[in-house]
Parts: structure tokens; C-alpha cells; sequence
């Protein structure tokens, strides 16, 4: 999520289907929610203006991170690929094979815009974040899970946009 005018303190809250929420909290960085079993159907996200003026515009995006969606495919060892990030709060996503045990490396740099260094997100095949998430730019890390895995990256920062190679 990114404030895009006026002067918000988003606030996230996340209900699986029916009124339970999973995860809730002011926005800081990357939300992941696990869907438990029994976990399908429309979900919701409300957001809200913890404190402040309570007007103001907002971007939202979400990315699956047990199957990325609309991800461009990387592989180890090849040359640095670009990217962008278009919009406020908006991702980029690639996905890649990997084994348990298998080390990641990672690099991420702006070249244009006001993206300058990114956050990578890793993202196991099975949704879970053995990693975390790394507003440096870098991502170093042992793969938990054997198949696809998903990559993101993205600015922490409110609104900067731009490209970027990795």
C-alpha cells in the first residue's frame, strides 16, 4: 500500500472468509497472510486511516506468493534482466526453479526514476518467506522448499517508481 495524496496512516486488516481476521496491523512494509486449510474463498482487505487527517487516495496491490502470478521467468547465472516498478505500491515478480538447500543470491538496482534500491521479497514454493524481506537491494538466503520459486521486488518507500536491472 502507498498514500498517493493527503495525509493518511494506512491500516491494513485481512478476514478470510467469514469474520476472522488473519493479520492486521499499520502498514510498515509487506503483509503475508498463510491461507490455513479450509482457507478458500473471496477473502477481504480492509484499510483504514489509523490516525491523521482520515482523507486521502491509497494504491494497493497483492502478488500470491505460492504461485506468482504474472511473473517473468529468471534463471541463476544469466545476465541482469530489467524491471519496473509502474506505480505506488505496485510490484515486479519473477519466478525461478530451485531445490531445498540451494543458496540464493540476489541483486536488485535502480536505474531510473526514483525507485533507487528496491526490496526483494523471496518467497518458497510452498508461500512461505524463509528470508524475509531485504530493503538493501540484496537478497542472500538457503531455498527451504524444492520447486518454484517466487521473487519480488518493490519499493518500501511511499511513492517512488522506475526501473530497475536484477
Amino acid at each position: 500500500m502507498a498514500t498517493t495524496s493527503g495525509s493518511l496512516s494506512l491500516f491494513d486488516n485481512i478476514f478470510r472468509p467469514g469474520p476472522i481476521s488473519t493479520c492486521a496491523g499499520p502498514y510498515g512494509g509487506p503483509v503475508a497472510c498463510d491461507v490455513p486449510s479450509g482457507g478458500a474463498g473471496s477473502w477481504t482487505l480492509q484499510v483504514s486511516d489509523s490516525f491523521g487527517t482520515h482523507t486521502g487516495k491509497f494504491n494497493v496491490s497483492i502478488q500470491r506468493l505460492d504461485v506468482g502470478v504474472g511473473c517473468k521467468p529468471i534463471a541463476f547465472g544469466k545476465s541482469a534482466i530489467k524491471g519496473k516498478i509502474t506505480a505506488p505500491a505496485s510490484s515486479s515478480c519473477f519466478t525461478f526453479s530451485g531445490s531445498a538447500s540451494d543458496f540464493l543470491f540476489a541483486r536488485a538496482v535502480g536505474i531510473t526514476g526514483t525507485l533507487g534500491t528496491p526490496t526483494l521479497l523471496l518467497a518458497a514454493a510452498d508461500g512461505a518467506e524463509p528470508c524475509g524481506y531485504n530493503e538493501f537491494g540484496e537478497q542472500e538466503c538457503p531455498l527451504t522448499d524444492s520447486g518454484t520459486q517466487t521473487l519480488l521486488v518493490y519499493s518500501s518507500l511511499e511513492t517512488p517508481t522506475g526501473s530497475f536491472r536484477i
